[in-house]
């Protein structure tokens, strides 16, 4: 019995795939993602934003969540944020870009600081 649950449990982790986490998709699609054909690149979103002007002016000038300046400056900041993801993805050939973090069981490539280069 005892060897009957080994060899069930080897034979099921040989077809165990990765997995991405759907709520750290940054860009693209995990759905139909080929490990064979796509790629996958991860960013650290917090170290981009820290690069983006809109971003850091919020920071160092202390601009309050809730007011029109920060949404304003925010919205900004987003944008450029997802230009330069979609910038990376584009140039690198990515399938799909995903949070640090939110892969396990396939190779990534981090692109960070190609995400930065592209803003």
């Amino acid at each position: 019995m005892l060897q009957n649950l080994l060899i069930t449990s080897i034979l099921l982790c040989s077809f165990l795939v990765g997995t991405i986490a759907v709520d750290k998709v940054r860009h693209g699609t995990s759905v139909g993602y080929n490990e064979s054909i796509h790629t996958i690149g991860v960013v650290d979103s917090k170290i981009v934003y820290k690069s983006i002007p809109e971003y850091i002016k919020i920071q160092n000038e202390g601009i309050q969540k809730g007011s029109a300046k920060y949404y304003n400056l925010m919205k900004k900041a987003t944008d450029r944020y997802h230009s330069a993801l979609k910038r990376t993805a584009k140039e690198g050939g990515y399938y799909v870009l995903v949070e640090i973090g939110g892969v396990e069981g396939y190779h990534t490539t981090n692109v960070t600081k190609a995400c930065i280069s592209n803003l």
